[in-house]
């Protein structure tokens, strides 16, 4: 009989052994070796929570719980609490060890929108299914005892942070005449603009946005009244904003529009504004004022050519650039379309033109080849106010940057001076306005 006695009491002690050393105290249940007269409960202030905003540094939720079963003074207690999305099962868990005589556990609105959509990579579009927990743990006294557990689960809709980033942009408002909503194109030159020449009307104009399938709106953020090219900063509206907080058109006529999303800015140009003009160069023919000195007035907003060992040195071995005028800026034109070549290149403006250059009522035959063109800028390198890359008859090749603003001029003069362009560009902005020319690969 007393080698049975043994060996029961070899078993329980195993037993007890083993709940000491392990860790998932929800998978093994031990209550039996103590009496688990439990006692701590959990509540959560709200089930379904929508964060706010405007209202980042206020408490979004509030965990509750009462103390857990009283132990024998060589035990302490802790509790540590966790929050997770249900899905993780506390794997990713947001964790806090809570002193003992605390009983509570708050989160922010900041909070949770930081865990949900930055730790716990859940989209801001739907809501989020979390679990929280709080476990209470008992260190010391002689005996294993089983922790307490409680959980609940709650429903937090994250707010989607107002964002001037857009899949598309229109305008809106009784200043549009013919229609309720116009479309907003994205400029060629810059992915954070939009641009339109806009038939309008006195009265008032807002820009709604589209993102992610949710409409906001782009509005004034001080004053709506017209300032004619002035870039206003702007603001996002989460309602259609009523018409006394929009832009308000005094009259009528075609506006230039730009919505910059990037500065967050909306600017509007006038029908009047000298801003609208054309781009226009004035040249003399073969860049020799003294000989032929009836000036050359050309408007750009034709294709350009390429001469060089791009695509030829003859007007019949050249590419036509077709440009694209920007919509926000009628001096910007922009090439996109196949590589051009590689090599040495610059850009005449015209591939031929018949001109009484010095008024003696004959014309002279402007070729391909004597054209004035779009090249690297003029040097004077001597101060002799002569351009010296002329007198030498040609000058230094200038190795094209990509993705870079250079520098250009234009004339008849330019026309030993190239750009080396490496294989592969298919796409340039030309800005006449700042004379400045940007190639690319796309």
């Amino acid at each position: 009989m007393k080698k049975k006695i043994s060996l029961y009491a070899f078993a329980a002690m195993a037993l007890m052994g083993l709940a000491g050393c392990k860790d998932d105290y929800e998978e093994y249940d031990n209550s039996y070796l103590l009496d688990n007269d439990e006692t701590m409960t959990l509540s959560v202030s709200s089930e379904n929570i929508t964060l706010d905003a405007d209202r980042l540094d206020d408490v979004a939720v509030t965990f509750t719980w009462t103390p857990a079963r009283q132990m024998p003074d060589d035990y302490v207690v802790t509790y540590l609490t966790e929050l997770d999305m249900e899905a993780n099962e506390f794997s990713a868990s947001d964790r806090e060890y809570i002193e003992d005589g605390v009983f509570e556990k708050t989160y922010t609105t900041e909070e949770l929108q930081t865990l949900i959509t930055e730790k716990w990579g859940q989209s801001n579009k739907s809501e989020a299914v979390l679990s929280f927990r709080v476990i209470a743990k008992w260190d010391g006294g002689t005996k294993y005892v089983m922790p307490e557990v409680r959980t609940v689960t709650l429903n937090v809709r994250p707010y989607r942070p107002l964002t001037f980033d857009a899949d598309y942009v229109y305008l809106e408002g009784s200043a549009l005449t013919g229609t309720s909503r116009q479309l907003v194109g994205r400029t060629l030159e810059d992915e954070y603009k939009y641009a339109i020449v806009q038939s309008l009307q006195p009265g008032a104009l807002c820009v709604p946005v589209e993102y992610e399938g949710v409409t906001t709106y782009i509005v004034p953020a001080a004053s709506g009244a017209f300032q004619d090219g002035m870039a206003i900063p702007a603001a996002i509206s989460e309602t259609r904003p009523e018409d006394a907080d929009t832009w308000q058109i005094p009259s009528e006529g075609n506006y230039r529009i730009i919505v910059d999303v990037l500065n967050k800015t909306v600017t509007m140009y006038s029908p009047e504004n000298p801003f609208n003009q054309n781009f226009s160069v004035t040249w003399y023919a073969y860049g020799r004022p003294a000989k032929y000195p009836v000036p050359i007035k050309t408007e750009i907003t034709s294709p350009l050519w390429t001469r060089g060992d791009t695509n030829g040195w003859s007007e019949g071995d050249s590419k036509v650039l077709n440009l694209t005028q920007s919509a926000a800026d009628p001096q910007v034109f922009v090439y996109s379309g196949s590589a051009i070549g590689s090599g040495r290149t610059h850009f005449p403006i015209l591939p031929h033109l018949q001109f009484d250059a010095n008024g003696d009522g004959a014309l002279e035959d402007m070729n391909f080849n004597t054209m004035a063109v779009i090249a690297p800028p003029r040097i004077d390198e001597d101060g002799d106010g002569i351009h010296d890359l002329h007198d030498k008859g040609k000058g230094p090749d200038v190795s094209a940057v990509l993705g870079t603003w250079m520098e250009c001029s234009i004339g008849s003069d330019m026309r030993e001076v190239y750009w080396v362009l490496p294989s592969g560009v298919n796409f340039i902005v030309f800005d006449f306005r700042n004379m400045q020319v940007k190639m690319d690969k796309r």
